[in-house]
């Protein structure tokens, strides 16, 4: 629910700070004609005891609404986290189309995974990204490098 707020936020800013043009968008109240915004972020927090905790954060260098209430996201780093705030992993991608709503990401783009303490490293073209439950499926050309001790490397 705290990734909603955000996002509807983070929209709520950019209705403000941007002007609209003529063209608006499909699935949006009729008075939004363009809703652009930078440095996008939304985070998602631990339930009790360790709500002060970010799960998730999903952050990109802009983005801008398309019809239907997507977003799409430029330069998207997703960063999931452990309850004591060390990184679990880090996915990154050149954009993807976000529908807020439903908490789902996508793209034919590329993607690149890498966990946390560096030993597992995955890249493939084009993905599907869920929230609840957090799943990641990446569907082409996928490379996984596992590296299991300080000189063996074992790829998949």
């Amino acid at each position: 629910m705290k990734f909603l707020a955000v996002i509807l936020v983070v929209a709520g800013a950019a209705l403000l700070l941007r002007g609209a043009d003529d063209r608006a968008v499909p699935g949006l109240p009729a008075n939004v004609k363009d809703m652009r915004t930078t440095e996008f972020t939304s985070e998602q927090y631990y339930e009790a005891p360790n709500e002060q905790q970010i799960k998730l954060r999903f952050s990109g260098a802009s983005a801008i609404t398309l019809p239907g209430g997507l977003q799409e996201i430029r330069q998207v780093r997703i960063e999931m986290f452990y309850t004591n705030g060390s990184t679990r992993a880090v996915a990154e991608t050149p954009k993807c189309e976000l529908q807020p709503f439903d908490g789902v990401a996508s793209s034919a783009g590329r993607l690149v995974l890498q966990s946390g303490d560096g030993k597992i490293h995955i890249e493939g073209d084009g993905f599907l990204w869920r929230q609840d439950p957090v799943t990641l499926t990446i569907s082409n050309n996928v490379r996984t490098v596992v590296k299991l001790g300080t000189n063996s490397l074992f790829k998949l």
